[in-house]
């Protein structure tokens, strides 16, 4: 009886550790993918399982990796303060607009601007955001946009259950899916810290094997 309960304890472990891997591997094909393109990505995995680390990573490995890659942390900021950290201005209660500093927009210029914290925007900077991004879809490549907010890509992340914020009114469907385009789901890591290594090598490991393909 107690080598069968052994021997339950081992193959409960086995099958733990084969799912832990196939999601970490099912991750690193998601990065591998979202790297090879320039589409936006939407990163969701829980608070501290590296989804920063995961967006610099694809960021490194693609063909934005000599430009800027520009974090805003959007998660318990004042809708005022985001507005202006994003599109550059805020209203001063008067009708009139003064210009902010620098807004993020531009600073990740032919680079990618990463948004940490998505489902905690207001509905106001949703639609000012899905605007932005209708507006760069619609145009062809040459058209006479300003180059900060044609060329520059858009990356988030969240928490898993985004779309039960959609489903519950509390966040825009269309900007929704304008964001993912390629969604890398990230596997807990707080507690492994060891397979963000394990990712990385992994990842790694296959653009090794591209390179020495020719691809």
């Amino acid at each position: 009886m107690q080598r069968n309960s052994v021997m339950t304890s081992v193959d409960s472990s086995y099958l733990r550790m084969a799912d832990e891997r196939r999601a970490i591997s099912e991750t690193a094909m998601a990065i591998d993918l979202a790297a090879r393109s320039d589409v936006r990505v939407l990163i969701t995995g829980e608070t501290g399982s590296g989804n920063e680390l995961i967006a610099r990573l694809i960021h490194q490995r693609s063909v934005r990796a000599a430009a800027p890659f520009v974090t805003v942390s959007c998660a318990g900021v004042p809708e005022r303060e985001l507005e202006s950290e994003l599109f550059g201005h805020t209203g001063n209660g008067t009708g009139r607009v003064r210009l902010a500093r620098t807004r993020h927009i531009d600073l990740a210029q032919c680079g990618t601007i990463f948004l940490e914290g998505v489902a905690g925007i207001s509905p106001r900077i949703q639609g000012r955001l899905f605007k932005l991004l209708e507006t760069v879809d619609l145009q062809p490549t040459d058209a006479n946009l300003p180059h900060r907010t044609r060329n520059v890509r858009f990356m988030t992340a969240t928490s898993p259950g985004l779309y039960a914020h959609v489903v519950a009114g509390e966040f825009r469907e269309d900007l929704y899916y304008r964001l993912n385009v390629i969604h890398v789901r990230v596997p807990l890591f707080r507690e492994r810290l060891s397979d963000v290594a394990l990712l990385v090598d992994r990842f790694l490991d296959s653009h090794t094997s591209d390179l020495s393909r020719g691809i």
